[in-house]
C-alpha cells in the first residue's frame, strides 16, 4: 500500500507528538519531560508501524489472537494472585496485590483495569465475526476470564469503562442484527449469576468507605486549572505537572494528596497547552470516526472487530477522566488500537479516496 494512502492518517498523533515536543521549551525539568516525549515518539513509531504493514483480513485475526491470549495469561495471573494473596516476584517480573485489590503485572490495579477492558473489545468482536469455532472458542474464554478479573481489579473506573463498552457494543450490535434478544438475554442471566457469586467483593466496593480516594482528585483538578490560567500557551511542560502542583497549592486546600492529576485530559492541557489538548482529542475522535465506518463497512470479520475495538475505546476515554494513564501499557495500547482501527478502516474501504482520512 503507497504511503499516500495511509500516512495522512497518522497526522492526528503527528501533532500532538509536535506539541509534546514544543512543552520541552517551558519545563522546569527537562529531564523528565523528555522522559516521557520519549515514551510517545516510541508510541507514535508503533503506530506508524501498524498502519504501514498490516494489509490484510489475517494481519487483523493474527494480532487480535496475540491480544485474546495475553488477556487470557493475565486473567489466570490475577486469578492466582488473588487466591495467594500477596506481591509475587518471578524472573523479574511482579505480579501485584495492593491489599484486596489485584492488578496482575499491569502496574496499579486501574491500569490493569483499563488493559482488561480495552482487551474485551476485541474479544466480543471476534464473537461475533464470522470465523472458524476455534476461534470464537477463545474469545469466549478470553472474555469470560477477563470479567472475572476485572473484578478483582475493584477499578470502579474499569468497572465504569465495562459499563459504557458493553451499553454501546450491544445496542450496535443489536442495531445490525448481530446479537438477536435470546442472546442478550442469556448474556444478562450470565452476567447475573457473576453478580450474585461476587456480590459482596462489588457491593462492598462501591459502598464501603474508600478513604478519600474519590475525593481527592477534585483538588487535583482544581491544581490544573490552576496551572492551565497560569500556563496558558504551552502548558507547564511534558511531565511537569507532578513536580509543579505543590507550588499550586494554598491554604484553603489543606492537607491534600500530592500526586498527579487523575485527568487525562486536564493533565493534556495543562502540561502542553491548548494545542497539546486539541492535537489529543483529534486524535481519539479520529479513531472513534474510523471505528464507526468501518462498523458500517459491514465486513463479516472487519466490522465486528472494529466495533469492539472502537467500544472499548470509547469506554477508555471515560476512564480517562479519572485517572493518570501515564504508564506503557495502557497508552500503547491505545495507540496500537488507534493504529489498527485505522488500518481496517483503509481494507473496509478499498480504493475508497483518502479526502477526509485524516478527519
Amino acid at each position: 500500500m503507497s504511503p499516500a494512502k495511509w500516512l495522512p492518517l497518522s497526522l492526528p498523533g503527528a501533532l500532538y507528538v509536535l506539541f509534546a515536543g514544543l512543552s520541552l521549551l517551558v519545563a522546569r525539568d527537562k529531564t523528565l519531560a523528555s522522559f516521557e516525549l520519549a515514551l510517545i515518539v516510541q508510541l507514535f513509531l508503533i503506530h506508524l508501524y501498524i498502519l504501514g504493514t498490516v494489509r490484510t483480513r489475517a494481519d487483523v485475526l493474527y494480532i487480535i489472537v496475540f491480544i485474546l491470549i495475553a488477556l487470557f495469561f493475565e486473567s489466570l495471573i490475577i486469578f492466582a494472585l488473588r487466591f495467594i494473596g500477596t506481591t509475587v516476584k518471578v524472573a523479574g517480573i511482579t505480579g501485584r496485590v495492593f491489599d484486596t485489590r489485584v492488578s496482575g503485572t499491569v502496574g496499579s490495579p486501574n491500569n490493569a483495569g483499563a488493559f482488561i477492558v480495552l482487551s474485551l473489545g476485541p474479544a466480543l468482536g471476534l464473537l461475533l465475526a464470522r470465523v472458524n469455532k476455534a476461534y470464537g472458542w477463545l474469545a469466549a474464554l478470553a472474555f469470560a476470564c477477563g470479567a472475572i478479573a476485572l473484578i478483582f481489579t475493584l477499578s470502579r473506573g474499569g468497572w465504569l469503562a465495562f459499563a459504557v463498552f458493553l451499553s454501546f457494543f450491544s445496542l450496535l450490535a443489536l442495531q445490525r442484527g448481530w446479537l438477536s434478544g435470546r442472546v442478550v438475554a442469556v448474556l444478562a442471566i450470565v452476567a447475573l449469576v457473576l453478580f450474585i457469586a461476587l456480590n459482596q467483593v462489588i457491593i462492598t466496593r462501591l459502598t464501603a468507605d474508600d478513604q478519600g480516594a474519590a475525593e481527592s482528585r477534585i483538588p487535583l483538578m482544581q491544581i490544573a486549572w490552576r496551572m492551565i490560567r497560569d500556563r496558558p500557551i504551552l502548558g507547564v511542560g511534558l511531565n511537569n505537572g507532578p513536580i509543579l502542583l505543590p507550588s499550586y497549592i494554598t491554604p484553603d486546600m489543606g492537607d491534600i494528596w500530592v500526586y498527579g492529576v487523575h485527568n487525562k485530559y486536564l493533565a493534556v492541557w495543562s502540561e502542553t497547552g491548548p494545542g497539546g489538548l486539541l492535537a489529543f482529542l483529534w486524535f481519539l475522535i479520529a479513531t472513534l470516526r474510523r471505528g464507526w465506518r468501518s462498523f458500517r463497512a459491514g465486513d463479516p470479520l472487519l466490522s465486528p472487530v472494529a466495533l469492539g475495538l472502537v467500544t472499548a475505546v470509547l469506554g477508555h476515554m471515560v476512564h480517562m477522566m479519572f485517572d493518570t494513564f501515564r504508564d506503557r501499557p495502557n497508552t500503547q495500547l491505545l495507540w496500537f488500537y488507534a493504529a489498527l482501527i485505522a488500518a481496517i478502516y483503509l481494507m473496509s474501504h478499498g480504493r475508497e479516496s483518502t479526502q477526509d482520512a485524516s478527519a
